[in-house]
């Protein structure tokens, strides 16, 4: 049995026409098969939705806000994009590397360093992201279709619901001025603080918890990255130890390990890794140098307000124990940008001490190797080359000093 007819074979925007006379049956099949082929090849491809190894954030705001841009930056290889926003909507791509943490910004907060509103998204997976975006505070943005965003914003929430638990406690036995018993000169200052650290344990059991529970997700990795300052080294080490190994080559993971390390290598007691860095000149600098005085490692940067703001009480301790074996070591985390800043603060602030940098900030090595994850911070280093003491204010500085140099 044989047809004759023609059959149209739609390639936008042509038309073809096939026309042959006892077409076999066989050929009519391979026909259409091949119509329905080149058909769907020229469908246009869903500009809302993601391939396999890319993310797209498909974003409504306010029409106030149209000819605004806005940028996704993934935070753990400075990887962005940024996108206009046209009648109320905007649309972001970026391919997909590796669970991070994106922050989501308005064009004036991300090019404007005293303006750093921003909205944290963490992305595990490729896929398709709407953002309902709040342009007058982003940090009150909607994000949906995030799976470990919408499980860190869970944790987050409890963590915050405990916090208040405790400021209200603290209020009920101390009175609503109890912030003034954190003074260490406050005579409560031992009681209230005893009671706020028994309150605060149930922030920690908070951590240790939503680690047990979600030991396979970024989410939990990222609590131990983003509360790093809120876990002591051995309760970090051990909620790491629990996760899953499915996160840990990331950025993310790298940041902890690193702490870890670091916090291991340089508790009280233990000698202090030595460095060496270029003051502003280029001549290199070793902590080895610093080997007869007690040498307090100032961790700092030229862009960093609480930094410098700091610096007037630390000139007073560096003039009141210069003479009796004490000195300061400038660790700068500017980078090479901001050498001219870092230049500028040092005249500007005054800063009598040795200066160093290497200016690869956030790389920068002496920090990586103190485990230094904000600033301002500090380290003192004894004559004999061991970490005397961490973290200290300029009270609690004062305090250790005359305590260790009252003799000489």
């Amino acid at each position: 049995m044989a047809f004759n007819f023609y059959i149209k074979v739609f390639v936008y925007p042509k038309i073809i026409r096939v026309s042959k006379p006892f077409l076999s049956m066989k050929n009519l099949f391979y026909l259409i098969a091949l119509a329905v082929a080149i058909q769907a090849c020229n469908q246009p491809q869903n500009q809302n939705t993601a391939t396999s190894n890319q993310i797209i954030v498909n974003g409504v705001a306010d029409k106030a806000y149209n000819g605004q841009s806005v940028m996704l930056v993934n935070q753990s290889v400075t990887q962005r994009d940024t996108a206009e926003i046209v009648n109320g909507h905007f649309q972001i791509k970026m391919p997909f590397k590796q669970a991070a943490d994106y922050r989501f910004y308005g064009y004036n907060q991300a090019t404007n360093s005293n303006s750093e509103t921003h909205y944290d998204v963490l992305v595990a997976q490729p896929g398709t992201i709407a953002i309902k975006a709040d342009m007058a505070n982003l940090e009150k943005s909607v994000v949906t279709g995030a799976p470990d965003n919408d499980l860190y914003q869970s944790f987050l929430k409890s963590d915050a619901e405990i916090t208040q638990q405790i400021y209200r406690k603290l209020a009920e036995k101390y009175g609503k001025d109890y912030e003034k018993h954190f003074e260490s000169a406050d005579p409560l200052y031992k009681e209230v603080m005893a009671y706020y650290e028994k309150l605060a344990s149930a922030l920690n059991a908070n951590k240790v918890e939503f680690v047990q529970k979600n030991a396979n997700s970024f989410a939990a990795l990222y609590m131990l990255q983003d509360k790093d300052g809120e876990l002591d080294s051995v309760t970090r080490e051990t909620l790491y130890n629990r996760l899953s190994n499915k996160y840990k080559q990331t950025p993310a993971a790298r940041f902890v390990i690193n702490k870890i390390r670091a916090e291991n290598v340089t508790a009280l007691g233990k000698p202090a890794p030595d460095f060496e860095l270029a003051d502003p000149s280029g001549k290199m600098v070793n902590l080895q140098s610093f080997r007869d005085k007690y040498v307090l490692l100032d961790f700092w940067a030229s862009w960093c307000g609480v930094c410098r703001e700091e610096k007037p009480n630390l000139i007073k301790t560096y003039q009141k124990f210069s003479d009796k074996g004490f000195t300061v070591l400038g660790i700068s985390l500017d980078h090479k940008k901001d050498k001219a800043n870092w230049l500028a603060a040092i005249h500007q602030d005054k800063l009598e001490w040795q200066q160093v940098a290497d200016l690869h900030s956030p790389e920068n090595k002496a920090a990586i190797l103190y485990g230094v994850t904000s600033i301002p911070d500090n380290i003192l280093v004894g004559p004999d080359g061991k970490i005397v003491a961490k973290h200290l204010t300029d009270e609690n500085l004062n305090k250790k000093l005359q305590e260790l140099l009252s003799a000489k």
